[in-house]
């Protein structure tokens, strides 16, 4: 038996990372093919769409989806602060945040008065 550590030759390696870039290739296609292939580019976005069409196909512009954002939170903001009909026929309403909290616990107190 000898002692003496085996170098691996020239051609095992170059052949093993020749593979090893090669899987990496390979994965870096498959992802271009399968996930990037079906996103629009921004310049392939036809721009005779209306702003309505590009908001369902879900092609907005930045700008647009900040604008966009900030008005849904500013209708969150005004249906969780303010009062509303629900369902006027039912005699649903709509309570701000706090005060339905107010009414809840009050309820809840009234319920179990020995907590």
């Amino acid at each position: 038996m000898s002692d003496a550590i085996e170098k691996p030759s020239g051609f095992r390696f170059w052949f093993t990372a020749i593979l090893v870039i090669a899987g990496f290739l390979l994965f870096a296609l498959m992802v271009r093919h399968f996930y990037l292939a079906d996103r629009p580019e921004a310049s392939t976005v036809p721009v005779t769409l209306s702003a309505e069409k590009r908001m369902e196909l879900n092609l907005l512009t930045p700008e647009e989806r900040a604008e966009r954002l900030k008005e849904l939170r500013a209708s969150a903001e005004a249906a969780a602060t303010s009062y509303g009909w629900i369902d006027k026929e039912k005699g649903i309403v709509r309570l701000p945040i706090d005060r339905a909290i107010e009414l809840y616990a009050a309820e809840q107190a009234s319920a179990n008065p020995t907590r």
